[in-house]
């Protein structure tokens, strides 16, 4: 039977001190928990004095919602009972449920400032968020996974036949991983205090060993093609001889291209007693192909500036990206 066998992730500010990102990694007693939170910067911008520090709300919402998910973890019952004891809808009204008493909290200890954001309550404490819950199940080398979202964080399954997309960006004008890159979509939802967001919800069971993974758009939005993200995570994790360094250098990689705060939290389910190089071996295959017939490829095609080259080759990708 599977089980978790690493919980890692990093964490980045592009101004030390200063980032609106946040994190969130629990283990329960079968049940992992992995998210990531960007707090809005536009219309997250108005500054308040809370906690004895002067900071956006886009940071405070970010750093509470991480909280609130402490809470859901374990009044949801998932912690000891597992993800497969909730439905969707459930899990989801709670989480949802957790996140708008935590803010009203924050909203309440914001006293006199509340004042200057009745008039815009729907962008007080603005983020994204993007949550999985995972966990082995009894039929043997399974793992059945739960993504909860809200914005254009992402949900992520690193499988050894190559990246998914769990989540589905919350966008204008679709959620097509390579549009995204260059179209001005503007987010249609997002956490906040007014309350007026949904959580969006999808159940998935994966076969064999995997990486599941939750990351803020600072992971991925700066590559000139969504390709280039699994290329970071494999050739990273190939080049690493422990999770540390693994995190180390896909931190520098992503760090090469971001001007923005990103975040990534990952949990890892292989075989019990299997050791990071075991896992690093499952992944091996995948890196040749991966290399051979997208990594080299784009890298020449964005040399030669061929978009219709780009764009063919993402809709091969695409693919298995997007399989069900």
């Amino acid at each position: 039977m599977l089980n978790v066998s690493l919980l890692t992730g990093l964490i980045v500010d592009a101004v030390p001190g200063k980032g609106e990102d946040a994190v969130c990694s629990l283990l329960g007693e079968r049940t992992a928990l992995i998210a990531c939170m960007d707090g809005c910067g536009g219309s997250g911008a108005q500054r308040y004095e809370f906690a004895g520090e002067s900071c956006k709300g886009a940071r405070i919402a970010s750093h509470e919602v991480a909280e609130a998910l402490k809470s859901f973890f374990d009044q949801s019952g998932i912690a000891q009972d597992g993800v497969a004891s909730i439905g969707d809808d459930e899990a989801a009204s709670c989480l949802k449920a957790c996140i708008d008493a935590r803010l009203a909290d924050v909203c309440a200890a914001l006293g006199d400032q509340r004042s200057r954001i009745k008039s815009k309550l729907s962008a007080v404490l603005p983020t994204t968020l993007a949550l999985l819950l995972a966990e082995p199940v009894a039929q043997p080398d399974r793992v059945s996974a739960l993504a909860m979202w809200a914005g254009d964080s992402r949900v992520y399954a690193l499988l050894p036949e190559g990246l998914r997309q769990l989540s589905a960006d919350d966008v204008t004008g679709g959620a097509d991983a390579e549009d995204n890159l260059t179209d001005d979509g503007i987010m249609s939802n997002a956490v906040s205090a007014s309350g007026m967001y949904h959580i969006n919800t999808k159940r998935v069971e994966l076969r064999g060993s995997c990486m599941l993974l939750t990351a803020t758009d600072g992971c991925f939005a700066y590559f000139p093609s969504p390709i280039l993200f699994e290329g970071a995570l494999l050739e990273t994790l190939e080049a690493a001889n422990t999770p540390a360094e693994w995190m180390d250098s896909l931190s520098e990689r992503l760090g090469q291209i971001a001007s923005d705060d990103y975040s990534l939290q990952l949990a890892a389910f292989t075989q019990e007693g299997e050791t990071f190089f075991d896992l690093k071996r499952r992944y091996a295959r995948r890196m040749e192909r991966y290399r051979r017939d997208y990594g080299e490829p784009i890298r020449r095609l964005i040399a030669d500036g061929d978009r219709e080259g780009m764009r063919a080759l993402w809709k091969n990708y695409r693919e298995q990206y997007y399989a069900k």
